[in-house]
């Protein structure tokens, strides 16, 4: 049987027409197929965020770290994972970018690509004499970005949808800014023809996407080099999470529930870029 599959195979091959129809279909089965997992990946994880969010928190208050105490006005999150931000443990790995600018006295703060308005919500909390604008394409998004800051007694807080080079260069022009920017890769495009000279007293935090343009992370870097201080934080994998965090105060919760609670669901490792002014550039003030 083996082998008359095998002979099958090689004879089906090398037909240009029937290997060209079969692409077609497996493109067809692949995307049905996938269209099917997210529908049972969403209705899993919505399983598992009502089973596990009242142990974690019966307030939807984030229960420790930076955050501690940030409220959610539902309980979800918007194309990121709600339960490792009730716990405090969501993105960890750039917690000191949060130590190191909370001394800044910044005038604005753009949050681009804010999604339920998570990170919204904590820089407004951090800097309440700062004007926060969060920006994402998803209306639903906006919306729940809406109900957070109103959760949190928030009026430092304006969302809006698209963010644009002009944009940015125009509200952070002669202004001491913070900009925190995750677009699933739209990154490189959008920060390419910024005017480094309107930026020259922004810290920037940049999600790079590699996975998306392989040379977003090369293209920004060297975009820069010249006038920011540059430093990178890395990801950590779903499975050594809980074991990086066991010094955290976590529930009392199963490892396997723990895990559940903890894993963000990235493909792979990513990077972030922190982008702090140099204290001292003189070609752009030539």
């Amino acid at each position: 049987m083996r082998r008359y599959l095998y002979r099958c195979t090689r004879l089906l091959s090398r037909n240009r027409f029937i290997v060209y129809v079969i692409r077609i279909v497996f493109k067809i089965t692949f995307s049905a197929s996938n269209y099917f997992a997210e529908i049972i990946n969403q209705y899993d994880e919505r399983q598992v965020i009502s089973r596990l969010a009242g142990k974690i928190s019966d307030d939807r208050a984030v229960i420790q770290g930076p955050f501690q105490g940030q409220k959610f006005a539902r309980t979800e999150a918007v194309g990121s994972a709600y339960l490792p931000k009730l716990l405090g443990t969501y993105e960890y790995e750039i917690f000191p970018v949060w130590t190191e600018i909370q001394n800044q006295d910044f005038s604005v703060i753009l949050d681009i690509g804010c999604a339920e308005g998570f990170y919204v919500c904590a820089l407004a909390n951090m800097f309440p004499a700062s004007k926060v604008l969060g920006f994402d394409l998803d209306a639903n998004a906006r919306d729940c970005s809406i109900e957070n800051a109103k959760a949190n007694g928030l009026n430092n807080v304006s969302i809006h949808g698209a963010c644009d080079t002009d944009l940015i260069n125009n509200t952070c022009q002669g202004r001491k800014a913070f900009i925190l920017c995750d677009i699933e890769g739209a990154e490189k495009e959008l920060f390419s023809g910024v005017n480094l000279q309107s930026v020259q007293d922004t810290h920037i935090l940049i999600e790079l996407h590699d996975g998306v343009d392989r040379s977003i992370s090369s293209v920004l870097k060297s975009k820069f080099i010249e006038t920011h201080d540059i430093s990178s934080f890395y990801s950590t994998d779903d499975i050594h999470r809980p074991k990086l965090m066991a010094s955290h105060n976590v529930p009392a919760l199963s490892e396997h529930d723990l895990y559940l609670a903890m894993r963000e669901k990235r493909g792979h490792i990513m990077e972030w870029v922190f982008l702090a002014p140099k204290l001292n550039v003189e070609s752009l003030r030539e």
